[in-house]
């Protein structure tokens, strides 16, 4: 994890909570060799749970481990986990997992997951019968006028504030459960490493009109835009204005390399 204090409000919240709720866990916990049960270490069983914070690189090279966990990627110091394969080459196993919402394109998880087999979400549309991934620019929302945003669904109100949920409407008009089954389909399915892109515009935790809500106040603000694309979209995000482009090097007067 990122840092110590996150590291240890996660496990007091959820892993503690997870071996007193669930009878099996609490059996491992009770059938380990020792009764070492702190945030840091825990002996599960026959096993070993070690939760590290990322700041710290003496952590990264105590141990060798079957599985590691990497999560919120983008806010760990990269340097560190530079270590962690290097904890996996004595294992039969070397399961590696890497998780997190994306900050800026090129970065973190969203390198991995450029690296990764890239799958996305499909569903299908009972009225055409075409699969497609569920977008919220394409099926969600419509630009009207500059920055100027409203639902495709004609049925709902535009007004962003009111109550009444937002359909998603696929390309020939009609409108498609976003919730249910579908499948991920892998742009490069022989690759290594299997990566997968989450939105909320197909989780159950949320609604397409508090999407269409949080993004209506974040248009023209950088900062919430980037909170829109990073928690809501599973999307990196880089403002016009935070990066070279292109076009400014060939607006340049002299030479450049």
């Amino acid at each position: 994890l990122p840092k110590y204090e996150l590291r240890n409000r996660f496990v007091n919240n959820r892993i503690y909570k997870l071996h007193k709720r669930i009878p099996q866990y609490s059996k491992f916990v009770m059938r380990a060799e020792t009764k070492v049960h702190r945030t840091s270490l825990m002996h599960f069983g026959m096993g070993t749970l070690a939760y590290v914070g990322s700041n710290v690189s003496d952590e990264f090279i105590e141990i060798p481990v079957d599985s590691a966990y990497i999560d919120e990627k983008d806010r760990c110091n990269q340097a560190n986990l530079l270590m962690v394969p290097d904890r996996l080459t004595a294992s039969p196993y070397r399961y590696m997992r890497e998780i997190g919402n994306p900050t800026t394109e090129g970065f973190g998880i969203d390198e991995r997951y450029a690296e990764s087999s890239r799958g996305l979400w499909h569903v299908k549309c009972p009225h055409c019968g075409k699969w497609f991934v569920p977008d919220f620019w394409t099926h969600v929302v419509r630009e009207t006028a500059t920055n100027v945003f409203t639902p495709r669904d004609t049925k709902a109100d535009p007004d962003p504030m009111v109550a009444d949920e937002i359909a998603l409407i696929h390309d020939c008009g009609g409108a498609v459960d976003r919730l249910q089954w579908g499948e991920w389909v892998h742009e490069f399915p022989n690759r290594q490493w299997k990566g997968y892109r989450v939105s909320k515009v197909f989780s159950k935790f949320t609604t397409l009109r508090e999407m269409y809500r949080v993004w209506t106040k974040a248009v023209g603000n950088d900062l919430k835009t980037q909170l829109f694309y990073n928690s809501d979209l599973g999307l990196p995000f880089s403002s016009k204005g935070s990066k070279i482009t292109r076009s400014l090097l060939d607006s340049c007067r002299r030479p450049y390399e």
